[in-house]
This record gives C-alpha cells, structure tokens and sequence, in this order.
C-alpha cells in the first residue's frame, strides 16, 4: 500500500507498507521522467531501507516509477506506477516470472 499526496503540478509519495518484505530479498525502484527527484535505480535490503528512501519523494506528471521485488529461489515482480497530473498515480503489475 501507498500513500499519496498531489497538488497540480506535483505528486508526493507520503508512505509505503509491503505486506510481507522478501527474506534476503531486495526491492529495486528506478523512477524514469524528466524532473525525478531520485533518478536512476535505487536498492533496499528492508523494508525500512526502502521507507527511509523514498519518503517524501516528489514526482512530476509524465514520471514512471518501475519496481523489481527479487528474492533467492523465488519468483520476482515487476510493476510500474504512473504519474498522472493532479490525480492519484496509476499502478500496474508488468511482470510476474513463473517458477519451475
């Protein structure tokens, strides 16, 4: 779950809660757009990491927020949240990786 606050011209992430954290697991987020406020990948081990990191973050209209959940010996997700102008950011599940 996230929290969101926006205004017209910007999006703030407010809060994240991950359900269940991969044990030695890692998130990566990778925010792609022209004013990201952290551009390029970002790693976290925890779950806090990964709070501490993106609290208070600010993205524009037009960014994309990619996420990769890995784990060893599990299957990894990706989704992608939008960035919409004066709206609540859309998300969506791009990848889920089937085991054998």
């Amino acid at each position: 779950m996230i929290g969101w606050t926006w205004s017209d011209t910007w999006t703030r992430l407010d809060w994240i809660r991950l359900e269940r954290f991969p044990r030695h697991g890692m998130v990566f987020v990778a925010c792609h757009g022209r004013r990201c406020s952290h551009p390029g990948a970002r790693r976290f081990a925890n779950e806090q990491a990964l709070r501490r990191g993106l609290r208070r973050a600010r993205y524009q209209a037009g960014d994309e927020i990619k996420i990769v959940v890995t784990a060893p010996g599990d299957v990894s997700q990706r989704a992608a949240i939008y960035i919409r102008n004066a709206g609540l950011p859309t998300a969506r599940l791009l990848y889920r990786s089937c085991g054998l």
